[in-house]
């Protein structure tokens, strides 16, 4: 019995002309979609060449934060009592410590092992 979903169509000029406006369709669309890929890529080569540029150094920001906090305690302290005056005092110190290191070692070295014993010979 004969069953047409089975079946393989059959390639005429019109399938044939039809198969082409497809692929012509669709390479178009192929070549549209690489495009602004291309474009999106360049976009964000861009921003991010301009964010490496304005972003200030992570130090530098963490530093700035810590040098606000300080601020924010000192204009504190102006209306304290004594008590919270010290207290702001000893803060402000501490925070000033990450600021400003004192002199001494700030990073210490690993340490190395012992070299290995010579071999008597």
């Amino acid at each position: 019995m004969f069953d047409p979903a089975t079946r393989a169509p059959l390639i005429t000029r019109e399938t044939a002309a039809d198969m082409a406006r497809r692929a012509a369709a669709s390479r178009v669309a192929r070549i549209q979609r690489e495009k602004a890929e291309e474009r999106q890529r360049d976009i964000e080569a861009r921003a991010l060449a301009i964010s490496r540029e304005t972003t200030p150094d992570p130090d530098d920001a963490r530093k700035a934060k810590i040098l606000n906090q300080i601020d924010g305690l000192l204009d504190d302290m102006k209306v304290a009592n004594l008590k919270t005056r010290l207290l702001l005092g000893k803060a402000v110190a501490e925070l000033w410590k990450l600021v400003q290191p004192t002199a001494g070692v700030s990073k210490l070295s690993r340490s190395r092992p012992a070299p290995p014993a010579p071999t008597p010979q």
